[in-house]
């Protein structure tokens, strides 16, 4: 929120916004608007697969996954719910300058995606850095470390485009497989090979939105087979085919400005 005032309902109740109310929502979560004046804000419109890539960086900064990718990554277990978070004015301007970077790159003939991601990552990382210095316990993903380990397995899997076996990442730890698929389910909401299979698909996504591979390409970088194994797990998944998502998701993130009253 940059100006105005107005009510805010979801299922945490009804808020109060005012300048520098920020609200994180998830894609799915019911919330509206109640006007006590004019109001104005900015929407920032993004999709996870576009920013995950080099996934030890934004693990390592604190906040940033559970705040804005937990709830693509680990579902309701870390991500999940809308988070409501007050920042200072000194933090609400430097939001607005970076967020009028993005809008200049955006309405560029041909934005550069590089320095649109590092905008939005920006702005990501100045809010999640507000949000664990209000509430420490947010700072980090809680996981053990032999999940961490599995984690850490299956992106080097995604990113070099080969299998990742749950049997040989339990023997590696010196643990049984069903000890370790329980321990990574309580911790994730997902099964190891199930959240190998999402991550593929994320990695398919990314690429797609990249625009630069062909289907066959991408399947191929994702660790797929072939396009058309590719498109059977993708249609599954996402519900279109990947030919399809590209057409309708290229671009990248989006600003708008929401003005009520």
């Amino acid at each position: 929120m940059v100006k105005g005032r107005a009510e805010h309902g979801s299922e945490n109740g009804m808020q109060i916004l005012r300048r520098g109310s920020v609200l994180v929502i998830p894609p799915g979560i019911p919330h509206w608007y109640s006007c006590t004046e004019v109001f104005e804000g900015i929407n920032l419109i993004y999709l996870s697969e576009w920013f995950l890539v080099s996934m030890e960086d934004l693990w390592a900064e604190k906040g940033l996954v559970p705040l804005f990718f937990g709830a693509s990554l680990y579902g309701a277990n870390v991500g999940g719910r809308l988070t409501e978070l007050l920042v200072t004015e000194e933090e609400t301007i430097r939001c607005e300058r970076e967020l009028s970077d993005i809008e200049l790159f955006l309405a560029e003939p041909s934005p550069s995606r590089l320095l649109v991601r590092s905008a939005v990552l920006k702005v990501m990382a100045y809010l999640a850095r507000a949000y664990c210095y209000r509430f420490p316990e947010c700072k980090r993903l809680a996981f053990r470390k032999e999940v961490w380990h599995v984690l850490r397995e299956v992106e080097a899997a995604v990113s070099g485009g080969s299998s990742f076996r749950a049997g040989e990442a339990a023997k590696s730890l010196g643990m049984s497989l069903p000890h370790l698929g329980v321990l990574f389910r309580q911790a994730t909401g997902h099964s190891m090979t199930t959240y190998y299979r999402n991550r593929r698909v994320q990695e398919a996504k990314r690429l797609l939105l990249d625009g630069r591979l062909s289907v066959t390409q991408v399947a191929h970088a994702s660790g797929f087979y072939d396009a058309a194994q590719l498109c059977r797990h993708f249609r599954g998944s996402v519900g279109i085919s990947p030919a399809a998502y590209r057409r309708q998701f290229t671009g990248g993130p989006g600003i708008d400005h929401a003005t009520k009253g």
